[in-house]
């Protein structure tokens, strides 16, 4: 019941999990730094989240500007903070 799956590459046998299920439903494979304090990784998550938002853009025929992707995050938030006081 979704689009396509979003896999990452964080371990061997989750690795294989998404190659399996990439048999049956359409899956992207998001490459993760393993060093998070690195430089050279954290311009390579840069280009794996750049990459995935082209990825996006051409399967869904949208374009994700800045202002709509703020804009997104705040009714995001938002919705998120009223969860939260109705569970109160």
């Amino acid at each position: 019941m979704a689009d396509f799956v979003l896999a990452e590459t964080t371990c061997d046998g989750k690795k294989k999990m998404f190659e399996l299920m990439g048999e049956s439903r359409a899956t992207y494979l998001m490459e993760l730094p393993q060093k998070s304090d690195d430089p050279i990784a954290f311009e390579k998550w840069i280009r794996e989240v750049e990459k995935f938002k082209k990825f996006l853009e051409e399967r869904y025929g949208r374009r994700i500007t800045d202002t709509a992707l703020q804009s997104a995050i705040g009714v995001m938030n938002r919705e998120r903070d009223l969860r939260r006081r109705l569970a109160d």
